[in-house]
């Protein structure tokens, strides 16, 4: 079994939905919206 979550409800930067899925352990991401500055 794969589990993935919608990464925004971490955050709306990109490295906040990263960080969040890091310390879930897990290997997936489910990108909606991102913001990613610049």
């Amino acid at each position: 079994m794969i589990l993935t979550g919608i990464a925004d409800e971490a955050g709306a930067l990109i490295d906040a939905q990263i960080k969040a899925t890091k310390e879930l352990g897990w290997n997936t991401i489910e990108a909606r919206t991102v913001e990613v500055p610049g």
